[in-house]
């Protein structure tokens, strides 16, 4: 079993904590893809939070944690595609949640998915995630500047951009420093 997935809560991720708490109550089509799924922490609390889940990962072990973690009840109300994003046939929805996921994607096939991926949002729906910046331990991933991500929301209103340093521990207990960028954006 995947060591991160064991040793992973259930707590969802932070910026998509403060969406919803600002946000969800002036969305009426509440459908969302959450992209590295992984566990399932996020995927669980947009449900909890009365939104349809398409869950999407490409790593085999993610199918099983996301159906020991996520209850029956919410059968109807959640999808599990085991998929690599690039080879997704993307749905219209209302919210885009990719925590953590665009460092752990080669650079040009980020770039590949990003317009496929922005076209499925509506106008006024929602884009929720974060990058890591270019001062991140982290060398071995996709990292991006400031100016690189702002450009990347080129049509959408951004509502919340936070960068942030610090030094912390990793699941796997490593001293690590990140360099991440949150945001939250609005389609235009």
């Amino acid at each position: 079993m995947n060591k991160f997935y064991e040793k992973s809560a259930l707590i969802p991720n932070l910026i998509l904590i403060h969406f919803l708490n600002k946000y969800d109550g002036k969305i009426i089509d509440k459908k969302a893809y959450d992209l590295g799924s992984g566990n399932g922490n996020d995927a669980l609390y947009l449900l909890k939070n009365n939104w349809d889940v398409i869950g999407v990962d490409k790593n085999n072990e993610s199918r099983y944690f996301i159906e020991r973690n996520i209850p029956n009840k919410y059968e109807l109300k959640f999808k599990f595609e085991h998929s690599d994003i690039k080879d997704l046939s993307w749905q219209n929805i209302s919210l885009i949640n990719a925590c953590f996921v665009f460092p752990f994607m080669k650079k040009t096939c980020f770039y590949l998915i990003w317009s496929p991926m922005c076209k499925v949002l509506k106008t006024d729906s929602f884009f929720v995630g974060n990058f890591l910046g270019l001062n991140d331990d982290w060398k071995h991933v996709n990292l991006f500047s400031e100016n690189e991500i702002k450009n990347l929301f080129y049509n959408f209103n951004i509502l919340h951009f936070k960068e942030y340093e610090n030094d912390s521990v990793t699941i796997e207990q490593r001293l690590k420093h990140w360099h991440v960028y949150e945001i939250i954006a609005q389609k235009i």
